[in-house]
């Protein structure tokens, strides 16, 4: 998960202690596998999870020629591997309009909003396709 990042034993990344990091100062054959809560609390509130869904919304929204329905796609294709569903792309515009609701933003302005996106890209983080990547 992280072959390039610098690791003290003193200060072992909090993120990555929650999806089972090993211990350094202890061997083990095998590495554990849990699926506990903490991992989708940590998925939701960690800054550096928050800090990547805004650097995903901002190169997402860098070319102004994508339509709604080709960056909802692009986003599942960088997620999943796979293009989105016509139930996935029905769902993703309602989600938008959601969010744009809440962030007190019109529907034109919506699909170009910096916040809009780097919620729905921190969504992604959370489902359950990408917690599960095979």
């Amino acid at each position: 998960r992280t072959v390039y990042q610098e690791m003290r034993r003193n200060y072992l990344p909090p993120l990555l202690l929650v999806f089972d990091l090993p211990q350094a100062a202890v061997s083990i054959g095998q590495r554990g596998v849990t699926n506990v809560p903490a991992q989708s609390l940590a998925l939701l509130n960690d800054p550096f999870v928050v800090q990547q869904a805004s650097f995903w919304a901002k190169n997402l929204l860098q070319d102004k020629n994508h339509s709604l329905e080709d960056r909802i796609d692009l986003i599942h294709q960088t997620a999943f591997a796979r293009p989105a569903t016509t139930q996935e792309i029905d769902r993703s515009r309602q989600l938008l309009t959601t969010l744009a609701k809440e962030h007190q933003i019109g529907d034109q302005e919506a699909s170009d909003h910096e916040e809009v996106w780097k919620d729905f890209c921190h969504m992604m983080f959370n489902r359950k396709e990408f917690i599960f990547l095979q």
